[in-house]
């Protein structure tokens, strides 16, 4: 390198000799290159799952809503059944409409409260404070501080390459 052939000239050099880095210095830059995109592929997918997490919990209060207004109606039609002045099913058609109305609302009514005890279970505002504010703030500060080190990083190392591949005046 340049600091080697100017040392070479000096009575009082350096002993033992200089390390020649430069070919260190060249192999992190190329690797550091390399590596970006997949740190930057591996981030986003992080943030991809985090967000479909995210719409999964948003969403299960929406389809409780609807699950519970369809509960409703299944109970309110199959009331007439469980009255003692239910109408006779006398007719296989009567017999098999009874039948479908009461499964109907048995069914939802289960999937209410598998729905209710999941929201429950899972305590959807502790998570959403706790968790997931948690995460955004950790990895907003380990994106920012691995950026900014990278950053200083690269700066650093190119322009060492560019001093020691520069031609000699």
């Amino acid at each position: 390198t340049q600091v080697d052939s100017s040392e070479k000239g000096f009575r009082l050099r350096p002993d033992p000799p200089r390390l020649d880095v430069l070919e260190n210095c060249t192999q992190w830059v190329e690797s550091s290159k390399q590596l970006a995109p997949s740190y930057n592929r591996d981030l986003v997918t992080g943030f991809k799952h985090e967000l479909q997490d995210i719409q999964v919990f948003v969403e299960l209060p929406k389809a409780r809503e609807a699950v519970a207004k369809a509960a409703a109606k299944a109970t309110a039609t199959a009331k007439k059944w469980k009255q003692p002045d239910a109408p006779p099913t006398n007719t296989d058609k009567l017999a098999k409409q009874k039948d479908t109305e009461l499964k109907a609302e048995e069914n939802l009514n289960a999937q209410l409260e598998a729905i209710s005890k999941l929201i429950l279970a899972e305590q959807i505002k502790k998570f959403w404070l706790e968790k997931t504010v948690q995460f955004r703030r950790a990895m907003a500060g380990l994106s920012k501080t691995h950026s900014v080190v990278h950053h200083h990083m690269t700066q650093m190392w190119e322009t060492l390459y560019e001093e020691a591949t520069a031609p000699s005046l």
